[in-house]
């Protein structure tokens, strides 16, 4: 997971760590397993990012489960209000 974040920053991707094992979530979370991470991305940094492109990012670096949220429920990356990419990792 970490590698895949590293990965993220070396290709140009800006973003903010929100939640690796703390914060709200359901008691089975891979987050408490330290096996999903919750980024946000940050436009002032880079402008021209999307989430559905972030999205994508985290799919081929090795996330077995990658989601848009808004205030933790699942949106669409594309058209929804998106405030972070939770992904998890084997």
């Amino acid at each position: 997971m970490l590698q895949a974040i590293d990965l993220l920053h070396k290709a140009g991707y800006r973003f903010t760590i929100t939640s690796i094992t703390t914060g709200s979530h359901s008691s089975a979370s891979k987050h408490y397993q330290g096996r999903a991470v919750d980024l946000a991305l940050n436009f002032s940094a880079k402008p021209q990012q999307t989430y559905p492109e972030f999205a994508s990012a985290l799919a081929g670096r090795g996330a077995t489960l990658v989601q848009c949220e808004k205030n933790g429920v699942k949106v669409n990356c594309a058209g929804g209000p998106v405030d972070h990419v939770h992904a998890e990792f084997p």
